[in-house]
């Protein structure tokens, strides 16, 4: 006998993949285990509250240069923003959502229209979208029912004198009014 056929002999082929008949089950198994990931993840997706679409997608996919300019227009004119949160009476349901606008040398604008988005990165379903109305050198407020903390996304456009600006902010929302 010789070393070729000591080595091909049926006999000695034994193993992981001389599985002979019982292929196909392999190929089922590892089917049946991929559709069961991907319906497991399809469950726990839909389950969670932070799945969120926005309904002006497409529009401002559409529409993205005019925002790549809006985004710029801040820039571009030079203003100083500033824009915090404050509680409402010590009550930590209720908050003042400021807003302060002045030009580049420091004179306050009080001539502007804005408008404010925001929302929760972990809550998209929760959103503020609001006017903020201007009180006295370049501030301009709203009083929301934010009662969740940490950081909140604000969308601000703000109108003035034929320039539109958009602009993107992280808004702090603290847990605990402060103490005096």
């Amino acid at each position: 006998m010789t070393t070729n056929q000591i080595n091909h002999s049926p006999a000695k082929k034994k193993g992981f993949f001389n599985l002979g008949k019982h292929w196909p089950f392999v190929i089922v198994f590892m089917l049946l285990a991929h559709a069961s990931l991907m319906i497991g993840t399809i469950i726990y997706v839909s389950g969670k509250n932070d799945t969120y679409v926005d309904p002006e997608y497409y529009a401002k996919s559409v529409d993205w240069d005019n925002q790549r300019e809006m985004k710029e227009a801040v820039e571009r004119e030079g203003w100083q923003i500033d824009l915090r949160t404050e509680f409402v009476d010590q009550d930590a349901s209720q908050r003042v959502v400021e807003f302060q606008l002045v030009e580049m040398d420091g004179t306050p604008i009080e001539d502007a229209l804005v408008e404010l988005v925001c929302y929760h990165p972990n809550a998209l379903d929760n959103r503020y979208d609001t006017v903020l109305i201007h009180d006295e050198n370049g501030v301009y407020t709203r009083t929301l029912p934010i009662d969740r903390t940490g950081i909140w996304v604000a969308e601000l456009t703000i109108q003035r004198q034929g320039i539109k600006a958009l602009l993107t902010k992280d808004l702090d929302v603290i847990s605990v009014p402060l103490t005096p």
